[in-house]
């Protein structure tokens, strides 16, 4: 059933680099979007699985992450962070998680600070805020510089939008806490779908769509 290939199970097999080979189907689409710095505004239920995932994905990853937010009791539905952790800045509470995770080949940047625009290099930005206002400033950020702006809204429940290169429309909510119920597992799902289309997407990065799922 499998050929030639050894799928006897060794801890030693598998090493930190052994991880990535089992990926070879998309190895040229990894290789080239670890060559991106990334810039990740908001780390709520989205924004913190994304980051999360690129982390565990990519085989490097420079990310500066935004948010002024502090962890608190009402955002437990979506994140999985310790009740310990409460009323610590989420860039700080992230940046931990990830390093636990990872300790390699990861330079994070947390900026404990709503998002400031200003010319970066070789940057994907990643918007996940709530306010309308600040998608808006984002998007016509890295309009002004040239960058790919990617975001993936998501009603709290069962419908998401990936908005690539595109404004996300005004919402009927202008922040996520007006939205009841709002699932972890949908979260968690939505933010797999958005780095999924990020691999099959990479040679899209400078086009325009929005597409949409339900779950």
């Amino acid at each position: 059933m499998f050929g030639e290939e050894d799928v006897t199970y060794s801890p030693r097999k598998y090493t930190y680099q052994k991880r990535f080979e089992r990926m070879k189907e998309f190895d040229r689409n990894i290789w080239t979007l670890s060559n991106y710095n990334y810039v990740i505004v908001g780390l709520g239920g989205l924004g913190y699985h994304i980051t999360k995932l690129l982390a565990m994905t990519l085989y490097k990853f420079n990310v500066t992450l935004y948010d002024y937010d502090e962890y608190s009791e009402v955002n437990a539905n979506r994140l999985d962070i310790p009740m310990e952790k409460v009323g610590l800045p989420k860039v700080i509470i992230t940046k931990e998680e990830i390093e636990r995770i990872r300790n390699r080949d990861i330079t994070i940047n947390a900026v404990v600070h709503k998002f400031i625009c200003k010319k970066f290099d070789n940057t994907i930005i990643i918007d996940e805020t709530d306010g309308n206002i600040t998608q808006r400033d984002i998007y016509e950020c890295a309009k002004k510089y040239g960058l790919p702006y990617l975001s993936m809204k998501y009603n709290g429940l069962d419908h998401g939008t990936l908005y690539w290169n595109a404004i996300p429309f005004v919402a009927k909510y202008d922040n996520g806490y007006e939205r009841v119920p709002s699932l972890g597992s949908s979260a968690y799902y939505f933010a797999g779908y958005f780095v999924t289309n990020i691999i099959l997407n990479y040679d899209k990065l400078n086009e325009k769509f929005i597409k949409t799922v339900t779950l």
